[in-house]
């Protein structure tokens, strides 16, 4: 319920996921309790494909009532000894992965500033790529119209230098009528 408070369309799990049904999708939540890369992988399987979509996997570490929240340096450790484990998921398809720690809360603002975040990224990736493209186009064209411009100027080379002019008192046969050239 609360999930759904934050503006989330729905909450499934993977048995349920099915991307046709979720055409308006902007951003997809997947979480998964003591590093669990299976289920989350399956998730970003199903969703891989869906452009412009933000999937944040959020990897939670459980923690037990009563229990000591772990230090910031465990804290640390545990990030740096899932990093390979972090790779994968952002090689799957993930956006953005976090990890919680110890019975940390994930608030709707932190949701909200990585979606938007992601969306930037995104949108500012695109548009270093398209200024690519249109600058290596543009070198394109221009060597392509340097070619082909020295290609018209090389091809009638000497050939037609022995070529005689045109004689025009000398006329041409028609079909039985003469005219000039």
């Amino acid at each position: 319920a609360a999930l759904e408070g934050m503006g989330f369309h729905s909450v499934q799990h993977n048995e349920g996921l099915n991307p046709d049904d979720y055409n308006d999708l902007e951003a997809l939540l997947v979480i998964t309790i003591d590093i669990d890369e299976t289920s989350a992988k399956d998730a970003l399987q199903v969703f891989s494909e869906a452009t412009g979509v933000t999937i944040l996997v959020v990897l939670v570490m459980p923690h037990e009532d009563g229990q000591a929240p772990p230090s910031p340096r465990t804290c640390v450790e545990l990030v740096r000894s899932n990093r390979k484990l972090r790779e994968n998921l952002v090689e799957a398809g993930a956006s953005e992965v976090l990890c919680l720690m110890g019975g940390e809360p994930l608030l709707a603002h932190r949701i909200t500033e990585i979606v938007h975040q992601t969306s930037y990224f995104a949108q500012k990736t695109s548009d270093l790529i398209s200024a690519e493209v249109a600058a290596i186009q543009n070198t394109a064209m221009r060597r392509l119209n340097q070619a082909h411009h020295r290609f018209l100027m090389m091809m009638p080379g000497r050939a037609l230098e022995n070529l005689p002019c045109v004689d025009t008192p000398l006329q041409e046969w028609r079909g039985g009528t003469r005219g000039p050239i």
